[in-house]
């Protein structure tokens, strides 16, 4: 899959060759089958995306046609937003159960920790890009958001190739 060369090659670039080597070893025994159902997906699970309304409920501000960027992500399977939720949001193995449970989908659970270090690695390219095209305190916010989805790259990495 290209996201998963993607994950190796963003985290060479942010943590060494030991540690994408290491995540390319543990993709490829964690990787989908092939015939995935690609969907619109979201993408963009961060939480400036969302505006909490006066009843409490939630609102996603712009949902429509970010798999129709120009970036490697496109359509993906809905596991790839869970993900993204999971990492966004801090979710815990018992609060994705919750949010699967209510979406009333098939869900593959394998899918979504796949993609969660495919989320991580393509957010660290992203906005360490980003970072790099500015200057001032806008490239110092943006380098710190790239050094945030780095960490958490790391915390996955030293968990789950443990």
């Amino acid at each position: 899959l290209a996201l998963a060369e993607m994950a190796v090659s963003n985290t060479s670039e942010a943590l060494g060759e030991k540690r994408a080597t290491a995540l390319r070893g543990w993709l490829s025994k964690q990787a989908p089958a092939s015939g995935l159902q690609r969907v619109e997906i979201d993408g963009k699970l961060q939480p400036w995306e969302f505006l909490v309304r006066a009843d409490g409920r939630v609102l996603k501000t712009d949902a429509v046609d970010h798999c129709r960027a120009h970036d490697l992500i496109g359509c993906q399977p809905i596991e790839w937003d869970i993900a993204g939720a999971r990492v966004e949001y801090g979710l815990s193995d018992s609060d994705v159960r919750t949010l699967v449970q209510g979406m009333k989908l098939a869900i593959d659970n394998g899918h979504i920790g796949f993609f969660e270090p495919c989320y991580l690695a393509f957010q660290f390219g992203l906005w360490s890009t980003a970072a790099q095209s500015e200057n001032g305190r806008e490239k110092a916010r943006l380098a710190a958001t790239a050094d945030r989805y780095r960490m958490r790259l790391i915390g996955f990495l030293d968990e789950c190739l443990i």
